[in-house]
């Protein structure tokens, strides 16, 4: 009997499928011509054919969404992107790529990622600083279910206040929002801000990927800090037979009803 349940076991998990979307992005940015140039390179490392994979890049105010692909199992395509962005002033800016593909089902998929860019616009600015930024950001999920909140806490560790700007990367799958996304932080202080966000078509169990992104300027200079939170997709809260509260309910009253009758069996 344990054999063949063992035989089972590892056939379920043999006839599994995924799919691995990994990318390689190269890129280069000239602060001074305000040209963006590079490559993105997309590989399926999953056992399942991934179809109409796409890089979505976005840098400043250059944006780049390209034609998909269809790639099998450990087979990838290269993207070329060429542009130009403009920035008002140097600094660190964040590149956000978001990988898009589909499954044999053609349901959609994104994940959302960062790069940390350098831009002089002069060529000679020492940026070596702004690696040591004056912002912490922490976030975190408070609240699951379809729609959800979460918090992200930016500490201020230079002694002068700071403004700040709250941005987010999150794939399409999901919608991210928050009310106090633009405010000045006192130094050496700390500020929480709340957002909250909502499933628009992603499978239930799922779990993504949150970046936040806390924009400000230091020294003179562009710099930002990011951090990230896990919101796994949760079913709306309904109160149902598919609910598991329901049963509970159910269950709880049959075994009421169960006492009941003992009791009074015992009485006769």
């Amino acid at each position: 009997m344990k054999n063949i349940l063992l035989l089972a076991l590892f056939s379920q998990i043999s006839l599994a499928s995924y799919i691995s979307i990994q990318g390689t992005p190269k890129i280069t940015v000239d602060g001074q011509s305000g040209s963006i140039t590079g490559s993105i390179e997309l590989v399926n490392k999953g056992d399942e054919l991934a179809q109409a994979v796409f890089p979505e890049v976005s840098f400043l105010d250059f944006k780049l969404v390209s034609e998909g692909k269809n790639l099998t199992p450990n087979k990838g395509h290269t993207w070329d992107l060429k542009g130009t962005f403009s920035s008002e002033r140097a600094g660190f800016f964040p590149l956000k790529l978001i990988y898009h593909y589909q499954d044999g089902n053609s349901y959609p998929f994104s994940s959302a990622n960062l790069m940390k860019i350098p831009v002089k616009k002069t060529g000679t600015e020492d940026l070596s600083a702004l690696q040591v930024g004056a912002l912490v950001t922490k976030a975190k999920i408070i609240s699951m279910g379809n729609e959800f909140k979460g918090e992200v806490v930016v500490k201020n560790l230079s002694d002068e206040a700071t403004s700040i700007k709250l941005d987010f990367v999150v794939p399409r799958e999901i919608s991210v929002q928050s009310d106090s996304s633009e405010m000045s932080i006192k130094g050496k202080s700390e500020e929480t801000l709340v957002f909250s966000g909502k499933n628009l078509n992603a499978l239930v169990g799922s779990n993504y990927i949150i970046h936040a992104l806390v924009d400000y300027e230091q020294n003179g200079f562009n710099n930002f800090s990011s951090a990230n939170a896990i919101y796994k997709v949760g079913e709306e809260e309904k109160f149902g037979i598919g609910h598991s509260k329901f049963w509970y309910w159910v269950i709880g009253g049959f075994l009421i009803l169960f006492l009941i009758g003992i009791q009074f069996l015992r009485k006769k």
